[in-house]
């Protein structure tokens, strides 16, 4: 599937569209052109970190199961601060418009994002899953190339008891500028993850 094909009057940001097309002035014709900004192995000492832990009171193989199959529109609704804008499948070409059926968490699917910051600053990400694993109990996403930051994104689940699980979510990430990283990323990306992991909460109630 390319990128071309896909239903720009489904699409609700302007900045989703611009990434788009920025994109495919850059090369990327077909899905699998979109590429993760972190290979195997990358080190990731020079990146910019910060980490932050969640509690839910469910068992762990109630809420990995949850993490994997929540539908990107619900659990990244973020009243602005942070909404899904659109799904793609380099497996298979499917894409995922919000509000559609959603399969489940799976490796090589990117996912697009639109933020506002105060209401000043507005930007769209692409993150690409790299790993979905249940027996370690890892769900890990890397920022797609051609956008504002690099970097990797790892959700460690922790079983602390049989109905207790910790959430530990650890970003690296590396941006345009140094001033950003130290003083805007950390901070306002913390605010938008704890969106995410506050609305799965609510979801397992």
């Amino acid at each position: 599937m390319k990128l071309a094909e896909i239903d720009q009057s489904k699409l609700k940001y302007p900045l989703l569209k611009k990434l788009l097309k920025d994109q495919m002035n850059n090369g990327v014709v077909k899905f699998t052109d979109l590429v993760s900004t972190v290979p195997p192995k990358t080190q990731l000492s020079s990146y910019g970190y910060v980490e932050d832990c969640y509690q839910i009171n469910h068992p762990i193989e109630v809420v990995f199961e949850k993490y994997k199959a929540a539908n990107p529109k619900e659990a990244w609704k973020g009243g602005g601060l942070v909404d899904f804008a659109l799904g793609l499948d380099k497996n298979n070409g499917e894409i995922y418009y919000p509000g559609d059926d959603y399969p489940g968490a799976k490796v090589g699917q990117v996912l697009y994002f639109h933020s506002s910051i105060l209401g000043l600053k507005k930007l769209c990400m692409a993150q690409e899953i790299v790993q979905v694993d249940k027996t370690n109990n890892v769900i890990e996403f890397s920022y797609v190339e051609g956008g504002m930051t690099a970097g990797s994104q790892i959700i460690r689940f922790k079983s602390i008891s049989p109905n207790e699980t910790q959430i530990t979510h650890t970003s690296h990430f590396k941006g345009v500028s140094p001033a950003r990283d130290k003083y805007l990323y950390p901070y306002f990306h913390s605010k938008i993850i704890s969106k995410f992991h506050t609305n799965l909460k609510k979801a397992l109630g």
